[in-house]
């Protein structure tokens, strides 16, 4: 049983490493425009993110060797973004829609959706004090270019889309920090029993500030 904190305190927790990230997303984007309007290089649906995660972690790495953030990075297969911050276990995955992507047959990352703490390693921070939640920061490229984040704290998931669950999600602004957000339409939340066999969780409180951005997704990209 954890007990799972409202978004805004979990933003406002994460606000140092999120513009962080936000701006790491920013320059990969930017990166990905330049490397596609190459005539040699046809845009490819696949490679695309690929480079989003390749760019993101390489500078996450170096935040972390820097001391600049008080966080650590870590790498996963697949070029996986794995940071500790705080007392948060944060993924970085591009959105599904607006949402979290579906785990597939990864178990690392069932693991994660399900809360499982201690998983896919003995997470602790910087400081050695023991991680309390897993979080995502989805990702989006717009049709304009511009970047749209969401924070998702996971609940559940098998391997398909439609079993994955959340506690809530929260759209983000940018520049995020700048981003205020809406904590009167947040209720608080009680503990919730995070069950450990597929089947056995039943959908929790899902919340937003403004609307999903998947209707402004961009034609070829996953």
């Amino acid at each position: 049983m954890i007990k799972v904190p409202p978004p805004a305190e979990v933003f406002e927790d994460l606000r140092e490493f999120l513009v962080t990230a936000a701006d790491a997303l920013e320059a990969a984007l930017r990166y990905t425009d330049d490397f596609f309007a190459q005539p040699d290089h046809p845009f490819d649906p696949y490679l695309f993110p690929s480079l989003v995660r390749y760019r993101v972690k390489t500078r996450l790495d170096v935040v972390d060797e820097l001391g600049e953030d008080d966080i650590e990075s870590y790498g996963l297969s697949n070029m996986g973004i794995l940071v500790l911050a705080k007392k948060y276990a944060v993924r970085i995955l591009k959105a599904d829609e607006g949402r979290l992507p579906a785990a597939g047959v990864s178990q690392q990352k069932q693991q994660f959706y399900r809360q499982q703490l201690s998983l896919p390693v003995g997470l602790k921070n910087a400081s050695g004090a023991a991680i309390e939640l897993n979080v995502v920061l989805l990702w989006h490229k717009a049709v304009d270019g511009s970047l749209q984040l969401t924070l998702a704290c996971p609940k559940w998931a098998a391997t398909s889309r439609d079993s994955v669950l959340a506690h809530w999600y929260l759209m983000i602004d940018t520049p995020v920090d700048l981003f205020v957000p809406d904590q009167s339409q947040y209720e608080p939340m009680d503990d919730l029993d995070v069950r450990l066999t597929p089947g056995g969780a039943e959908e929790g409180p899902i919340v937003q500030q403004g609307l999903p951005f998947g209707e402004q997704d961009i034609p070829g990209e996953s």
